[in-house]
């Protein structure tokens, strides 16, 4: 399809959005797009979200597509909502140009909701900072944005919140003194985080809070001591697992199968085929799953 038509397609609010033309969009340069900021600024903020969400929902179903040329646009564009559904099209994309963006986003955008979609879009950032295979000045940029946000009393709680989630992979002792502080909080949505950042961690050093918190009358911490539990992937917490496979939360339960899977072991794997034949189908459809894909980890090459 030419660029007359693609532009003909995006600024006709009557033209159906489908995989057909909008396919002709991946990895193409916007620049290279005569008229094509004419085009997008003319249309109402309901298209450009639609058209959006496509992207990002073609994205994720065929991989072999990237539009992140259009997210990296889009990403000051004067729709907060395109702006938000941006950043979260961008999820796998780990060019560092985005670094700057992101903070500045996180640091200054008026919407909690863009703020909050920039502190989870600095997660991968994190990861890659803790891993070294960032430059220096990244890393710092990265965490000094996300500390900022969390420790910005004036800021919404779920901007710090995410913002503390994303910044936990980070092996750094502010960081845990931040998670420490959220998890003694009286704030529930603090102490969510909190206990989801224990488990993005990975250090084991926090799972004497997470075994206590899985007996926790408050749901949402139960459910994210069990999930945190999987992400640390200590085989001493599969005893405190077990009994939360009856738990009345069919969530809890469901959490429960997937982190005994992550943890692994011959133990996991038998406690997983033992809830195959239990003849609950949501638990027995959860338990096929976290079996393949252990057995998966174990052998890459022999699962069919």
């Amino acid at each position: 399809m030419t660029h007359e038509n693609i532009l003909s397609n995006i600024g006709s609010e009557e033209t159906l959005v489908d995989d057909a033309w909008l396919s002709d969009l991946s990895d193409i340069n916007l620049s290279s797009i005569e008229g094509f900021s004419t085009t997008w600024n003319g249309i109402s903020e309901e298209r450009r979200t639609l058209l959006i969400d496509k992207l990002i929902e073609m994205a994720k179903d065929q991989i072999h597509l990237n539009y992140n040329y259009i997210f990296k646009y889009c990403l000051d564009d004067v729709f907060e909502i395109v702006r938000q559904r941006s950043i979260e099209g961008l999820w796998e994309c780990e060019d560092r140009s985005l670094i700057p963006t992101l903070c500045a986003l996180l640091r200054s955008d008026p919407s909690s909701d863009v703020r909050g979609a920039a502190a989870e879009g600095l997660a991968k950032f994190a990861k890659l900072a803790n891993e070294n295979k960032i430059l220096r000045r990244d890393s710092d940029r990265v965490l000094s944005s996300l500390l900022s946000s969390i420790g910005n009393l004036e800021e919404d709680i779920i901007v710090r919140s995410k913002a503390l989630v994303s910044a936990a992979v980070i092996s750094h002792d502010l960081i845990e003194e931040q998670i420490k502080w959220a998890y003694e909080s009286d704030i529930l949505e603090l102490q969510t985080c909190a206990i989801s950042a224990m488990g993005r961690s990975g250090n084991p050093s926090w799972l004497p809070f997470l075994i206590e918190e899985l007996g926790s009358p408050v749901i949402e911490i139960k459910r994210e001591a069990v999930i945190a539990c999987g992400c640390i992937e200590e085989p001493e917490s599969v005893p405190h697992l077990l009994p939360l496979i009856d738990d009345d939360d069919l969530q809890v339960q469901i959490a429960v199968i997937y982190s005994i899977g992550n943890i692994g072991g011959s133990t996991a794997r038998k406690i997983l085929k033992s809830i195959i034949q239990t003849g609950d189908i949501l638990l027995e459809e959860a338990a096929r799953s976290s079996l393949i894909a252990l057995e998966t980890l174990d052998d890459p090459i022999g699962v069919e």
